[in-house]
């Protein structure tokens, strides 16, 4: 993955947690139906490495490849961002709830 002509796919992007509303009701959600913006916009994992990376902090969408007309890092911006954000090529398994929901055991399996 590149970023304005610099390769950036050795620590970027993270890995996404998405949160899409409770599935166990009828009330509207506005995260149900999110743009979570692939394939324009990714999450930030290691901003530092990142060319023009003036406002972008771990978890901030960005844009990958160089921007053109309406595809900037504005526009990510007001795409959904993710709950939680994980180093890239970590490869989340499965997620596991506690009881009441208040804690997420997740499993992974890294590239490297």
């Amino acid at each position: 993955m590149n970023r304005q002509g610099k390769d950036v796919h050795n620590t970027n992007p993270g890995e996404e947690l998405n949160y899409h509303g409770l599935l166990n009701t009828t009330t509207p959600s506005s995260q149900r139906g999110a743009n979570y913006g692939y394939p324009e916009c990714f999450s930030a994992w290691d901003p530092s490495v990142l060319p023009n990376n003036a406002n972008i902090k771990v978890g901030t969408q960005f844009l990958i490849g160089t921007p053109s007309g309406s595809n900037t890092d504005a526009m990510c911006l007001q795409r959904q961002a993710p709950r939680l954000t994980f180093p890239s090529h970590t490869a989340p398994l499965d997620v596991k709830f506690n009881r009441n929901g208040t804690a997420a055991y997740i499993a992974f399996h890294g590239s490297w």
